[in-house]
């Protein structure tokens, strides 16, 4: 977890270090880096970790190096002090390629490093600033906001949107969403949260199929509902609903109050008959009762 943590904070914040002249990136107790340490004009050092540094081993999370070469073997070694005496770290390699450091003096350093030699490098500006959270370079205010604002926003984020999985938390475009998306039950005009919560749950826990189950929907859009099963759609000769056509014509639809009705040769269908329904329901109460029944049964719908 403390490793997750520096390496989040990490990507939001690249901790330059001015003496060494490179960007440090820290994961654990190990130093990274993706550039030259300090000294390393040529760029033979290609990069470098180290892992158990303590104020002990360092000085105050410093080490000291130099890069030598003796018929083609590569040496690099690292002190504590900057008059070189007490060696803390060293590895020897013939020829150039990844080395394995070990610890000199029984400091407990240890590392690996990448060498392409070219030169051998001994000066006083060799050296290596290893970043330590806790001592060496502190981090300020202002970026511990930094780190801290995204990363708390983040956490409510998602708390928020697990919450929003929830029908009966679900507000707003989030409820829209889920109910029209996961399931299956758009929004009516209009329709408060609490009434669509009601009613995505009750669409979608409810026994379908039935005679019974489509009669109790339709309750909901109208009254005296009667269902009469076996029987095709019709016209009605006796009945003229000339003069209220415009009353009640839906724009884009042609539908009259006087019914809305299908014929059917199928050998299963029903007819559904209501009353006091308001003309924007129509299209929707088709919906509804598709979402209902069961496949390959045909249904007309007569509104009185």
């Amino acid at each position: 977890m403390a490793d997750r943590s520096i390496e989040l904070l990490n990507t939001h914040l690249q901790i330059f270090n001015t003496s060494a002249g490179e960007y440090l990136q820290l994961v654990g107790d190990v130093l990274r880096t993706e550039r030259v340490v300090a000294g390393d004009v040529t760029k033979q050092i290609k990069s470098l970790e180290i892992k158990g540094y303590t104020l002990a081993n360092t000085d105050n999370y410093k080490l000291y190096w130099e890069l030598n070469d003796a018929a083609g073997t590569r040496t690099l070694s690292f002190w504590k002090d900057a008059a070189k005496v007490t060696k803390v770290l060293e590895g020897s390699k013939v020829g150039d390629g990844t080395f394995v450091l070990a610890a000199s003096g029984g400091s407990g350093l240890s590392g690996t490093t990448k060498i392409e030699w070219t030169l051998d490098d001994v000066d006083v500006a060799n050296i290596v600033y290893i970043l330590n959270l806790e001592g060496y370079i502190k981090l300020n205010d202002m970026n511990t906001g930094a780190i801290s604002n995204p990363l708390e926003y983040t956490r409510r984020l998602g708390d928020f949107l697990v919450e929003q999985l929830n029908i009966s938390n679900a507000l707003d475009s989030w409820l829209t969403y889920s109910g029209g998306t996961m399931y299956d039950v758009s929004r009516n005009a209009g329709e408060s949260d609490i009434d669509y919560q009601i009613r995505i749950i009750a669409q979608t826990t409810a026994i379908k199929v039935t005679i019974l189950s489509i009669r109790d929907m339709l309750e909901n859009y109208g009254d005296n509902v009667v269902m009469i099963e076996g029987q095709a759609g019709g016209a009605y000769a006796n009945v003229s609903y000339a003069n209220c056509y415009t009353d009640f014509k839906i724009t884009g639809f042609d539908i009259v109050k006087a019914a809305i009705a299908t014929t059917s040769t199928l050998l299963f269908n029903f007819r559904a008959i209501m009353e006091n329904v308001s003309a924007s329901d129509y299209m929707l109460i088709l919906s509804m009762i598709d979402n209902y029944k069961a496949g390959g049964v045909s249904y007309s719908v007569q509104i009185d």
